[in-house]
């Protein structure tokens, strides 16, 4: 027999004080129970939380470790390309003016060279290259070997470069160099010319 019969036998509890016991006894069960699955769920959670953080925090140092990689390669290879032209560089000032594209392309340039070093350019044996710097880019005479490695790392670079001069000049020929001064510019009509015209 139960502790609630026995109690009820002796006249010490009434049912309805049995009843009462017993609901409240439910109430602190289903408490229990209900705080036993608020707690697994609550578990889950912070799990799941931390997994992702995890997740978030490996996937932050592989991107951190790529931006590091792409930096790195694009410094080593400004680098590479700053020291082939540097160690390819020719001494370029004379007074042939010799026109090359620009690498934004929106313009033609001139560098003023020898005559000698003008030939090289036209046979392909030297060739003008843009040397990226703060301001913009510097123009440099480089020979033929860098010229060609440029091509294949920064082909942007090289602005002049006659790779394939079959036909365009032979070696004792020269270029035609102007010894007259031209000018577009408003010029006086002379005597001379004003005979001409009424011819």
């Amino acid at each position: 027999m139960s502790l609630r019969d026995q109690l009820m036998q002796k006249g010490l509890a009434s049912k309805k004080d049995v009843r009462r016991v017993e609901q409240e006894l439910d109430r602190e069960r289903r408490g229990r129970d209900g705080n036993k699955r608020t707690k697994a769920v609550d578990e889950a959670s912070r799990a799941a939380e931390a997994a992702r953080e995890d997740a978030e925090r490996a996937e932050a140092k592989r991107a951190a470790r790529t931006a590091y990689a792409v930096a790195r390669e694009r410094t080593e290879r400004a680098l590479q390309i700053r020291n082939l032209i540097a160690s390819n560089t020719v001494r370029a000032a004379g007074p042939v003016p010799f026109c090359h594209r620009v690498p934004d392309a929106a313009r033609i340039g001139t560098v003023h060279v020898s005559l000698p070093l003008a030939i090289q350019l036209r046979r392909g044996d030297l060739a003008i290259v843009a040397l990226p710097s703060p301001g913009g880019f510097a123009v440099r005479v480089v020979r033929r070997g860098a010229a060609e490695r440029l091509v294949e790392i920064a082909p942007q670079l090289v602005v002049f470069w006659n790779a394939d001069p079959a036909g365009t000049l032979a070696r004792d020929q020269q270029p035609l160099v102007k010894d007259w001064e031209s000018s577009l510019g408003p010029h006086r009509a002379t005597e001379a010319d004003r005979q001409r015209w009424s011819r």
